[in-house]
């Protein structure tokens, strides 16, 4: 197993990029499925293959956390290393996406109201116009609880 992890300023996530095959490797999951104030992992374990977008659907909105160029966002995403990832490792406490609003102010904490977390992976998300040959929508949903 190859492990490339990066830190940034605001969070720092670990990426596997192999791992042993498991039950379905269509499904992307979270583990664990709740998670609280003091909760320090969180593990999503991609489909095999992966879509080429990653986000989360909040309580408090829609924040893509990895993207590549064709997604027309303009930022830089901060998960580098995630067309070859199987598995990231984030810290729920620092965790930031860029959030999908008209009026973008940029990186924002993801886990900031209690509620259902929704990660989704798919070659397009936010759109109706998804190419036949793309890979499908896989989600796994997280209870943050404060």
């Amino acid at each position: 197993m190859i492990v490339r992890s990066f830190a940034f300023a605001a969070f720092s996530v670990a990426v596997f990029v192999a791992e042993p095959a498991r039950a379905d490797a269509d499904a992307l999951v979270c583990e664990p499925t709740s998670l609280g104030p003091d909760s320090s992992k969180l593990t999503l374990t991609l489909p095999d293959p992966h879509g080429r977008e990653l986000a989360v659907k909040t309580p408090d909105g829609f924040f893509y956390l990895a993207w590549d160029a064709s997604a027309g966002i303009d930022a830089k995403p901060r998960i580098e290393g995630f067309r070859d990832a199987r598995v990231l490792t984030f810290d729920p406490r620092t965790l930031e996406g860029w959030h999908f609003h008209a009026s973008n102010d940029g990186w924002k904490p993801i886990f900031a109201s209690p509620g259902t977390y929704t990660f989704e992976t798919a070659d397009v998300l936010q759109t109706d116009a998804t190419p036949p040959d793309s890979i499908p929508l896989s989600r796994c949903t997280v209870e943050y609880r404060k």
